[in-house]
C-alpha cells in the first residue's frame, strides 16, 4: 500500500512515555496488551448442536462452541481495568530494571536498523483507533514507496536475544513470540501497513550478533478476530459504564 506523506506525519511523535503519550493511552485497549482479549471466549451449545455431535471420540462430549466475538474471563478483567482508567484517569505503567534496559536500548537499535537498512526511521506516535484501541509502533519508514512500521524489544537477559538470534521464520516466531506477534499485527492494522520488522537487539552481544530482524507480513485471519475481539471489548466496556450511569441517576 503506497503511504500518504499527510498520514505518515501524523504518525511522528518522539515523546513516547511522555505525559501526553500516556494520556493518549489511557482507557484504551492497546497493542501491548489486546493478546489478554484473544483468549477463546465460549457459548453453550444449542439442542441441535448437542444432537449433531459424534457419538463417541473425539466431540462427543463437547457442551461448547468458541466464539470469536465473545469474551474469556481474563478479557474481562482486561476490560474492567480500561473501564476504571477512564473513570479514574489513573493508569498503571510498570516500571522496572528490564523496561529501563528496553527504553535505553531502544533508539540504539532504532539508530542501527536504519543504518544497516539505509532508511530513515521515525519514531511513531499513538495512533488511535475505533472508541477504545490504539498502539504505538517502536517506529516507522519508507521502502519502495511502502511504509513500514518496526517494533523493538530489547531482551535485558541474552538468553532471550539468542532465541530471536535462531528465530527461521514468521511461524517459529509466532510460536516463541504469540503476544509480540499480536502486538505487531495489531499496530499493523491501526497504521494501515502490510508488513513490519521485528527488531531484536543485545549490546553486549559480539557485533555481527547484536541485531536480528524478521520481516512480518500482514495476518488478515488474526487481525479479523482482533477487530471482533476489540468490537466485543467496546460493547461490554459500555454496558459498565451504562449500568454505573444508570446507578448514580
Amino acid at each position: 500500500m503506497s503511504f500518504d506523506q499527510s498520514f505518515l506525519d501524523s504518525l511522528i511523535n518522539p515523546d513516547q512515555k511522555s505525559q501526553a503519550w500516556l494520556d493518549e493511552r489511557s482507557g484504551r485497549f492497546t497493542s501491548s496488551e489486546i493478546h489478554r482479549l484473544m483468549a477463546a471466549g465460549y457459548r453453550e451449545m444449542t439442542e441441535a448442536e448437542l444432537a449433531a455431535r459424534p457419538k463417541k471420540g473425539k466431540g462427543s462430549s463437547t457442551t461448547r462452541i468458541e466464539v470469536y466475538d465473545t469474551l474469556s474471563s481474563g478479557a474481562m478483567t482486561y476490560v474492567k481495568e480500561k473501564v476504571c482508567e477512564r473513570l479514574t484517569g489513573v493508569q498503571k505503567y510498570f516500571s522496572s530494571y528490564q523496561t529501563e534496559w528496553g527504553d535505553t536500548h531502544e533508539p540504539i537499535a532504532r539508530d542501527l536498523f536504519a543504518k544497516l537498512m539505509n532508511v530513515e526511521v521515525k519514531p511513531s506516535h499513538f495512533m488511535p483507533f475505533s472508541t477504545m484501541a490504539g498502539g504505538s509502533p517502536d517506529g516507522h519508514f519508507v521502502l519502495d514507496n511502502q511504509l513500514k512500521t518496526i517494533e523493538i524489544k530489547c531482551p535485558e537477559v541474552s538468553t532471550n536475544h539468542l532465541d530471536n538470534l535462531r528465530l527461521k521464520n514468521v511461524d517459529e516466531f509466532r510460536e516463541l513470540h504469540p503476544e509480540y506477534y499480536c502486538q505487531i499485527q495489531c499496530n499493523m492494522l491501526w497504521t494501515k501497513t502490510d508488513e513490519a520488522y521485528f527488531i531484536s537487539f543485545d549490546p553486549r552481544m559480539p557485533e555481527p550478533l547484536q541485531i536480528r530482524w524478521l520481516v512480518i507480513p500482514r495476518d488478515i485471519e488474526l487481525q479479523q478476530r482482533v477487530l471482533l475481539k476489540v468490537e466485543a471489548a467496546e460493547i461490554k466496556a459500555q454496558q459498565i459504564l451504562v449500568e454505573l450511569t444508570q446507578l448514580v441517576s
